[in-house]
């Protein structure tokens, strides 16, 4: 699961509409910067355990590209009470969809990526056919 817009979101999404949120983050609100203030995004906390109690081994994807930034993903993901799981993220070079195959992801959540650029930033974008599919 895409951490960034998907499970988690800046805290000042709260309770905005999704134009509103798109918004925010092309615009830089401060809190779109605070990874530190994330929250679970709309949703997220319910749908990421119903898949955990069916099953389904979690891993997150984080935008991030260094060791310390991930780190605080995965401090974030504790405080939020989003379950335990592997964080890949970008080496120099890696596409996320380098990382998807990588991490041999069989499902990969996302959103559109409206608010940098759409779905050509997209994990199932830069993935090699067949291999990440996007759920519409």
């Amino acid at each position: 699961m895409f951490l960034h817009g998907t499970a988690i979101m800046h805290a000042t999404a709260v309770g905005q509409p999704r134009a509103g949120r798109v918004r925010q983050s092309r615009k830089r609100d401060p809190a779109v910067l605070d990874f530190a203030g994330y929250v679970p995004a709309e949703g997220a906390l319910d749908k990421v355990h119903t898949w955990l109690r069916r099953g389904a081994v979690i891993c997150y994807l984080s935008s991030h590209q260094n060791a310390a930034d991930v780190e605080l993903d995965r401090s974030v993901l504790r405080r939020c009470g989003l379950p335990a799981g592997t964080v890949f993220w970008r080496q120099p070079g890696e596409s996320y969809g380098d990382v998807a195959r990588h991490a041999q992801a069989d499902v990969v959540v996302e959103d559109d990526c409206e608010s940098i650029g759409g779905g050509g930033q997209t994990t199932a974008a830069s993935a090699v056919a067949g291999h990440v599919c996007p759920v519409g």
